[in-house]
């Protein structure tokens, strides 16, 4: 992904980016999303740019997880 200006600030760039504590509800329980999801954040206002890539990517990653926890051994 090519940086480019954040269209909600007009002053920050928005680019890939992976942390901790971003949560997402998926089913029934508020999960986080992993650091290795990177999605399209602006590095000056922190708004975050969802396309479908990114919302598939998001999905992908907590559903490993939930299902992880919800399933019966």
């Amino acid at each position: 992904m090519i940086p480019r200006r954040c269209h909600e600030c007009g002053t920050g760039q928005v680019v890939p980016t992976g942390k901790k504590g971003r949560m997402e509800r998926f089913h029934s329980a508020e999960l986080e999303i992993p650091e290795h999801v990177k999605i399209p954040t602006c590095n000056k206002c922190g708004a975050e740019w969802m396309d479908p890539a990114t919302a598939l990517a998001i999905d992908e990653a907590l559903s490993k997880i939930y299902y992880s926890n919800h399933t019966k051994p």
